[in-house]
């Protein structure tokens, strides 16, 4: 009987918790929205190999969901297109040579955003991307004698880590990302001496200026 007595006096107070939660629940969920986004990518695929590398613009775009979960948090998942490139440059038998790398990716992002203001986040996270295409290494100079990069020489899966800011306005946002990879772009190989090599033999490094439009 006693506690019976008890559950009925903390009755009205259980009540008053749930309809809070509920509250607050719905009220992160309203800030809950999809949409489509995209920008320009800054390229640089690193070459401890090549002294002489140019970074390279691509461009980026797909959709994302941002699931805002508490007042100052969000998840968001992105799936995207993305391209990267770099030239470098080495020396042939008979002369210099410029070799442009161009790769496609399909990068699947998954970040948290942590609000420090009503419409401005700094966003950390982690990615894993597949190349979908990576064209032949092309010669810069249009040179006969300029060999072409396999694309078997790539990895198809790659992973790594995001950083950023995003500023949100009603439906638009905008922000700036780096994303760094933690593997080498270039698969591992075996030259004619037996010895393991990668090439390109360093990681994939991107800056990135996007705009998103949000639908909900």
């Amino acid at each position: 009987m006693k506690t019976k007595q008890n559950f009925l006096s903390l009755a009205p107070l259980i009540l008053l918790v749930l309809i809070l939660s509920n509250h607050f629940a719905y009220s992160q969920i309203d800030k809950s929205t999809i949409g489509i986004k995209g920008g320009m990518n800054l390229n640089r695929i690193s070459l401890y190999e090549f002294e002489n590398k140019e970074n390279r613009i691509g461009y980026h775009f797909g959709a994302f969901a941002r699931l805002r979960l508490t007042e100052i948090f969000a998840f968001q998942p992105e799936v995207l297109f993305s391209t990267a490139a770099t030239t470098i440059e080495y020396a042939g038998d008979l002369e210099s040579n410029r070799v442009a790398v161009h790769l496609n990716y399909v990068d699947l992002p998954f970040l948290g955003s942590f609000y420090l203001s009503d419409n401005f986040s700094l966003q950390v996270g982690a990615y894993g991307s597949y190349l979908i295409r990576s064209a032949k290494g092309k010669s810069a100079t249009d040179s006969e004698t300029s060999p072409s990069i396999s694309q078997d020489r790539f990895n198809k899966v790659d992973m790594g880590i995001i950083g950023g800011a995003s500023i949100e306005f009603r439906t638009l946002s905008f922000g700036l990302r780096y994303l760094k990879s933690l593997k080498p772009v270039g698969d591992t190989h075996t030259d004619g001496q037996g010895i393991n090599y990668n090439f390109p033999d360093d990681k994939r490094e991107v800056w990135q200026v996007f705009i998103g439009l949000s639908f909900l």
